[in-house]
């Protein structure tokens, strides 16, 4: 085995093995090659994951890759297995929350300043937000597109009608 870079490689294929990046995953005889921990807790010194992706700061993954990985193959190709997606997951989700409070700040900064142009913009946003969620009932009930008609009436005569006639054609005939 042999490592070029940050990346893994098997003989002369250079086939990637993914659990040897991780700690907790790698065989005893790949822990030299490990980049990261998956858990905080654990015993290795080496870097914990989650914490390393969230100081990367980036939503597209792009520059975590590259960082870490060497390339972005590398890490799409661990961010496909199965025992990784959970602790992607995460990560993701994580961030994303991390991102999106840091904006509603920049909104609470706006919303102060009355000289803003964006003051009343920011403002009625904050106004609509609530617990991570934007909450516009005005949207919601609003109807969307050309109205709706009523519901035709049925092409064929229900058994109601059919009778009615039936009863009716009779009391003619008789």
């Amino acid at each position: 085995m042999f490592v070029k870079g940050n990346k893994l490689a098997t003989g002369t294929s250079e086939q990637k093995r993914t659990k040897a990046y991780f700690f907790e995953m790698a065989r005893e005889k790949d822990k030299r090659f490990v980049i990261f921990k998956l858990k905080k807790s654990s015993e290795s010194e080496h870097p914990w994951v989650y914490q390393a992706y969230m100081d990367m700061d980036d939503p597209t993954e792009y520059l975590f890759a590259e960082k870490y990985f060497d390339t972005w193959d590398d890490w799409e190709r661990v961010t496909t297995v199965s025992w990784f997606i959970p602790h992607l997951e995460k990560m993701r989700r994580d961030l994303a929350k991390r991102n999106y409070a840091r904006a509603v700040q920049a909104l609470k900064l706006i919303a102060l300043d009355p000289t803003d142009r964006n003051y009343y913009t920011a403002n009625k946003y904050l106004s609509e937000i609530q617990v991570g969620f934007v909450v516009s009932e005005k949207k919601a009930k609003k109807n969307v597109g050309r109205p709706v008609k009523e519901t035709p009436p049925p092409l064929l005569p229900s058994a109601v009608s059919i009778n009615q006639d039936l009863a009716r054609i009779r009391s003619i005939l008789n």
